[in-house]
């Protein structure tokens, strides 16, 4: 009956087997194997699993997210090519909706939703596995979307048996203003521990684009002098990890990193460089402590044990357009998971627990806006051999979610009739207004023109509680139909409460006190084939969101603004034989909204039909408005307006998904000799039309009508040579982009231009020559 486990072992490295030489897929079977003995693989969601190794890591010279996942189109990375802004996508939801863990710990919150939440080295990785769309009960708390799971290296995985200690010094840099430096020292303490320590670092300068324009800013200051600012960044990163092997399957790990960023960014770093989005220096740190313990003694003790403590921080300096701000997050968590192999079942039972805190503020003040967030989890997954070629696999998950909000806000203002009457008509024409409760939106007073003046004050705080809970159940199969083709399919829940916002919209929105939890569906079915070099595999899939949460551009409460439709389909086609490798890949996605509801800044009017205009929650020092609109359901003739079939686009459903066009890549790899390998990397973005956007701003009236958006397609190659000097030394050459293409990827927010001038994401780098020379000691 092991049989079939082998066979699902294999179904996440299913594209390694034509990207892979025979010894390596050899050696990472036996790798998987015996993780298989603490975890076992997902068979839900299994059609569309993926792993990552770190030979393809180091092959293409991976700096960044985006390198990580070149060779697996499904995921795509967008934000431009500053680092500090990048996103992962997955089936067209971001990874915010997805649950995202280092040796276990997950990276949860975001400092700042123009930055990108996921920061990991390269460097350290061992293997990189991604779970689409809702999964296995062991997932994780808030997987709606999806797992992506990053695993580092120890010193035994670098350490050659009859080897002590080690070391590998490394040196590289690219043409596009880019130069990277690290150092790691390895070695084995005694017969059982092991210590490894790693440093690095990456400078670079401002890039260009395929069109040769660098991203940076030139302006004009008061004295007439041209001034230029530079997206210049620094990247530091410290990583020791001390781990150790006893008898009875024991295994334990205690690993301590910090990574920090600091540059020159605009105020919202993945925009357009402009007055309104100046460059100022951002800085940002994350320190992450995570311990690991396991232990399989017989059938009925395999246990897991992982516990972490993460920090981040953010700081904007300078006269930004809201205010000079600070953001933290503080997370701290375990998971306790045992596996029992009871006969021809597999079961694993287990229990999470995960408590954040973000807060946020003006920069050299006390934080004024914080948010605590609690989630319990409790699951069992079962994996049943019901014969040697078929296995079932089932779970139940329950989660608990809490939330608890505060905001405080102090500012004093002046207002004035003919200050209010001269922004707005209705006013003027009614000749009086009323000041209105900032939280019940009632009257409480009249002003009368044309010289009545009073003194009102911003809401002082704010405290709101949400919770929310339940049950998710997953099922799925394996089928061996013969010794060549595999099929699959699987049917997942997943339930997401509120969790802690990013620190940036927290510090002056709210949350809708009645917000739903997030759930999430995913059905899938897959075919696959594997004999004689030959790979084919075919999936397809509907994923649901119901209740998506967001905060809406010009909104001031995160709420639920509908439900979220992702389906699509993946094709992957392989060849090995002797020395030549190659794999073409077609991916297909379409995302969309439904059931919107546009929750707009309205003027709303008292029982006499006189304009009621709410006076400002925000201080005037945060350069917000001087007059807030009451916010209220979009109406048509007194009834709702509501859109169905709104493509997801990554400005106005950001946190939540984008669109893209449809893929195909190929990746053609020939090893000329025994230490000389080739590689070309094809991909093909299919132009994206009937992107309808701005719906809410349509419906607030801060534009006429709605706009239809175009994302261009694209094609770029990159190519890569790998040559290992002798048994020590290796020289990387990567060429990325080499035919200079001037392209923004789909994965970031399209070009609104027409709207707003110059208002779009940034482009991707144009070519960058990458070259690197490694010493292993």
């Amino acid at each position: 009956m092991q049989n079939i486990h082998k066979n699902v072992a294999a179904l996440p490295l299913a594209i390694s087997l034509a990207l892979l030489s025979h010894s390596a897929v050899a050696q990472h079977s036996e790798n998987t194997a015996q993780q298989q003995n603490i975890e076992r693989i997902s068979v839900v969601g299994a059609a569309t699993n993926f792993a990552v190794t770190a030979d393809d890591i180091e092959k293409i010279q991976a700096n960044d997210l985006s390198d990580i996942f070149r060779l697996e189109p499904s995921v795509t990375v967008g934000g431009g090519g500053l680092g500090i802004t990048q996103l992962v996508y997955i089936r067209g939801f971001e990874d915010t909706m997805l649950n995202v863990t280092v040796d276990g710990a997950p990276q949860t919150g975001t400092l700042f939703h123009h930055i990108g939440r996921l920061a990991i080295e390269p460097e350290l990785l061992k293997s990189v596995e991604v779970q689409a769309g809702a999964g296995e009960a062991t997932a994780g708390s808030g997987a709606i979307g999806g797992a992506i799971r990053f695993q580092t290296k120890d010193a035994n995985d670098l350490l050659n048996k009859d080897q002590r200690f080690g070391g590998i010094l490394k040196i590289g840099g690219g043409s596009n203003d880019f130069y990277k430096y690290s150092a790691s020292a390895y070695g084995r303490i005694n017969d059982n521990w092991s210590l490894l320590a790693s440093h690095v670092k990456v400078d670079s300068d401002s890039y260009k684009d395929g069109d040769g324009n660098e991203i940076a800013y030139e302006f004009t200051d008061a004295t007439g002098k041209t001034v230029r600012k530079a997206t210049d960044t620094e990247q530091e990163l410290n990583f020791i990890k001390l781990s150790a092997e006893f008898e009875h399957g024991q295994y334990l790990s205690l690993s301590y990193e910090t990574r920090e960023e600091e540059g020159s960014f605009p105020s919202k770093p993945n925009f357009p460089i402009s007055a309104s989005n100046p460059i100022f220096p951002i800085e940002t740190e994350r320190s992450t402590t995570v311990f690991n313990y396991g232990i399989q003694q017989g059938s009925l003790l395999n246990l897991a044990v992982t516990l972490y403590d993460t920090e981040q921080s953010l700081l904007v300096k300078g006269n930004r357009a809201w205010h000079p701000y600070q953001g933290q997050i503080t997370t701290r968590g375990g998971d306790i998971r045992n596996t029992l192999d009871l006969a021809a079942h597999s079961l694993t039972v287990g229990v999470e627990y995960r408590d954040q805190r973000s807060s946020a503020g003006t920069l050299g003040q006390a934080l004024s806006a914080e948010e605590t967030g609690k989630v319990l989890g409790i699951y069992a997954q079962n994996h049943w051999d019901i014969s040697e070629t078929l296995l079932l696999s089932f779970g139940l998950r329950y989660d608990d979610y809490s939330l608890n909000t505060t905001h405080k806000f102090y500012a004093e203002n002046q207002a004035n009739f003919a200050a209010v009457a001269a922004q707005y008509p209705q006013v003027a024409e009614a000749g009086f207004f009323l000041v209105a409760d900032f939280d019940t939106l009632t009257p409480v007073g009249r002003v009368a023109g044309p010289d009545g003046s009073f003194s009102y004050l911003s809401r002082s705080s704010e405290d709101i509680k949400v919770s929310s809970d339940g049950l998710s159940a997953n099922l799925g199969l394996a089928w061996q139909l013969t010794p060549a083709w595999q099929l699959t399919a699987g049917y997942a829940q997943a339930l997401r409460g509120k969790e802690v916002g990013d620190t940036f919209t927290i510090d002056y929105n709210g949350v809708e006190p009645g917000i739903e939890a997030e759930e999430a569906e995913n059905t899938e079915v897959g075919l696959q084939y594997n004999q004689h070099g030959l790979m084919f595999k075919i999936a397809a899939y509907q994923s649901t969101l119901d209740n998506a949460m967001n905060l809406e551009v010009g909104g001031t409460n995160v709420r639920n603004i509908g439900d979220i439709e992702s389906n699509g389909v993946e094709l992957k086609l392989g060849y090995q034989k002797d020395e030549l490798r190659m794999v073409a890949s077609y991916v297909h996605n379409n995302s969309e909204l439904h059931n919107y509801q546009p929750n707009v800044a309205t003027n709303a009017f008292d029982a006499n039909g006189a304009a009621i205009v709410n006076l400002a929650a925000y201080s005037a020092d945060f350069n917000a408005f001087n007059i807030a609109k009451i916010q209220a359901p979009a109406l048509v003739n007194g009834q709702p307006l509501i859109y169905d079939g709104i493509k997801l686009e990554g400005y106005e459903q950001r946190a939540i998904g984008n669109s893209r066009g449809d893929t195909f890549s190929l990746d053609v790899s020939y090893s000329v000799l025994e230490n000389l390998e080739v590689g070309w990397f094809f991909t093909h973005v299919q132009a994206l039309d009937g992107i309808v956007a701005l719906h809410n701003v349509v419906s607030s009236g801060d534009v006429s009508e709605v706009v239809t958006l175009r994302k261009p397609g694209y094609s770029l190659h990159d190519f890569y040579a790998s040559y290992d000097v002798n048994d020590n030394i290796r020289l990387r050459l990567m060429v990325k982009n080499a035919f200079d293409k001037a392209y923004r990827d789909h994965s970031s927010f399209a070009d609104y231009s027409e709207i707003w001038e110059g208002f779009a994401s940034h482009k991707e780098p144009g070519r960058d020559v990458r070259l690197s020379l490694s010493w292993q000691f």
